[in-house]
């Protein structure tokens, strides 16, 4: 108890100072997130603000793996203004038959130190401009402290590394829809910005076979879930709109066997016969269901979203076309939020080389003269 409540003091006395809000010269935020399997060279760099390479994690010892292409990306990067950052992802790790988390490793294991300092030297090594946290999620009170502990550090040390190149260095987080008990707002002033992952309400798990990231709750689901909600949760919890980017899923879940909402129960692992879910499928493959497989697409006015239809109707997919994120993007601006991202790069690229979502984003929120 009385280290616990010694880490809890040392989080209150850490002083982090406040980064500039650095308004983006296009007036909003146009991330994305950067996976290993794309080509750097298939990149459309000039519809985005920032992109996120994902996947780098701590090791035991508190190292940073970085990946062979990471220069090559921030070299891209920069070359069209973009800005590179990398995702610091969950840590979780098999080590001695356990899931352990980065909480384990930066607190119980003491290495938050070398962490933050190998953190800092692999982004200056690399070219990256900024780190983004997605630690999925802390839930514990320590976890929680440890978390905030390290934002703030963190960011001390961007602060520190600032002085040295007169270059800013973008601090951000990815946390869920339901997150905003895990940043406190002292630590809010360490960060860029939030990224609000406001989708994947519904998918491959124990819920319901409804909509990824309804805008708004349908009657019928028994989550009562939707983007609205949860921003607006934020909101209430004291975060400025400013800070908070919006997520959009360019993917959506495939329930086959299952009414719209209907339940979703596993028994021993295992859905019931004739039930089956397949996540993470992209838009770009529900476009090909309905130009090659005779798939149907429907508007859902409640929702504000779309539903795809196999032909027979047993199998269903909710995917956001290019009106419904145009419209959340615009829902997002007149919310005064700070802008959006998408998860994940390139799931809306068509045969063609086009990115119609992520030009229907960008569009619906122009870039400041």
């Amino acid at each position: 108890m009385k280290r616990i409540f010694n880490f809890v003091l040392v989080l209150f006395l850490v002083g982090c100072s406040q980064p500039s809000p650095l308004k983006m010269e296009s007036g909003r935020v146009m991330a994305s997130y950067f996976r290993t399997n794309i080509e750097v060279a298939d990149v459309v760099f000039d519809q985005y603000t920032h992109l996120i390479y994902i996947g780098v994690a701590p090791d035991a010892e508190g190292k940073i793996r970085l990946f062979d292409n990471s220069k090559e990306f921030t070299a891209a990067c920069n070359d069209n203004e973009v800005i590179p950052m990398f995702s610091l992802v969950n840590g979780w790790a098999e080590r001695e038959g356990e899931d352990l988390s980065i909480y384990h490793y930066l607190y119980l294991e003491g290495t938050m130190d070398i962490f933050i300092e190998n953190l800092i030297s692999a982004m200056v090594e690399e070219g990256f401009q900024g780190v983004d946290v997605d630690w999925e999620h802390p839930v514990s009170r320590e976890e929680k402290t440890c978390w905030n502990l390290m934002m703030q550090r963190i960011r001390r040390a961007m602060d520190s590394l600032s002085k040295r190149t007169g270059k800013h260095y973008y601090l951000t987080t990815a946390l869920p829809d339901w997150g905003s008990g895990i940043c406190t707002l002292y630590t809010l002033n360490s960060l860029d910005f939030v990224n609000i992952m406001t989708y994947d309400y519904c998918g491959n798990w124990n819920g319901y076979a409804g909509n990824t990231s309804p805008l708004y709750a349908h009657p019928n689901d028994p989550s009562g879930r939707s983007i609205e909600g949860s921003i607006d949760n934020w909101l209430r919890a004291g975060f400025p709109a400013d800070k908070l980017i919006l997520g959009l899923s360019y993917y959506g879940y495939t329930y086959s066997g299952f009414d719209l909402f209907e339940e979703i129960v596993y028994t021993d692992g295992q859905l019931p016969a004739g039930k089956h879910v397949d996540g993470g499928v992209g838009w770009n493959s529900a476009v090909a269901r309905v130009e090659n497989d005779g798939w149907t697409k429907e508007f859902d006015a409640a929702t504000f979203s779309t539903w795809y239809f196999s032909p027979d109707h047993s199998s269903f997919l909710a995917c956001d076309d290019e009106f419904v994120v145009a419209n959340k993007v615009k829902w997002a601006k007149n919310k005064g939020l700070g802008g959006v991202f998408s998860w994940s790069l390139n799931l809306d690229k068509l045969s063609d080389g086009s990115l119609p979502l992520q030009e229907a984003a960008w569009a619906a929120w122009p870039a400041k003269k």
